[in-house]
């Protein structure tokens, strides 16, 4: 669950800040483990370091689709999202051990973004492959708007819900949005009785208190 309110983005695995086309903060707990986020945002793509490892994004839109191709915490990602289905595969943050010292990672490629410069930090965080990914087919839409279908995280299939508020799609671009939903379906879904998925949620502004009135008499 991800509430948002400009620029903060919170929940029990979120502590986001979108401001002026960069998302940082951090994801965290839960079903995975997680760490801190910078990531610049453009129209065409993304860059940055996710909690797991560099970003590296290209965004490819076409009349009915945005999709996000590259790269997520050091792994592929590959996410089609249209106005009534969401498909594809992104890293998530389990089961990925990271290397903190140079000398682990002495003879691997540097990490670089989409022009070809490198990502500050990657060379001493340089994520192990262990396949460990998210796949999702969100191919139906609820009453509510909602996007439904299943999900399958670590080879563990589950129904799936996701749920992005009218506000949400008027304060962020596209290429915003776009970025925010990478970093949440990154993290596993969490199951309970009913359903289970990423949600979105506008936070409620406190109610103005009643106006103060001095009556002379």
């Amino acid at each position: 669950m991800l509430t948002l309110k400009p620029p903060h983005l919170t929940g029990p695995l979120f502590n986001m800040i979108l401001k002026d086309g960069v998302l940082t903060g951090t994801i965290s707990g839960g079903t995975s483990p997680g760490g801190a986020l910078h990531i610049s945002i453009a129209d065409d793509g993304a860059d940055g370091h996710g909690p797991m490892g560099p970003v590296s994004m290209d965004f490819i839109t076409t009349p009915d689709s945005t999709i996000a191709e590259g790269m997520w915490n050091g792994h592929r990602v590959h996410l089609v999202f249209r106005k009534d289905s969401i498909r594809g595969t992104v890293a998530d943050n389990s089961d990925i051990n990271t290397r903190t010292d140079r000398e682990a990672s002495r003879g691997m490629p540097a990490m670089r973004t989409r022009s070809g410069a490198r990502i500050p930090g990657a060379d001493a965080i340089d994520p192990l492959p262990k396949n460990s990914s998210c796949e999702y087919f969100l191919t139906e839409t609820s009453p509510d708007g909602a996007l439904t279908g299943g999900s399958i995280c670590s080879g563990m299939p589950q129904p799936t819900k996701l749920e992005v508020p009218k506000m949400a799609q008027a304060y962020l671009t596209r290429p915003e949005l776009v970025t925010v939903l990478v970093a949440m379906l990154s993290a596993p879904p969490q199951s309970n009785a009913e359903e289970t998925g990423p949600k979105f949620e506008t936070a409620t502004p406190p109610p103005e208190p009643p106006p103060v009135i001095i009556r002379r008499k």
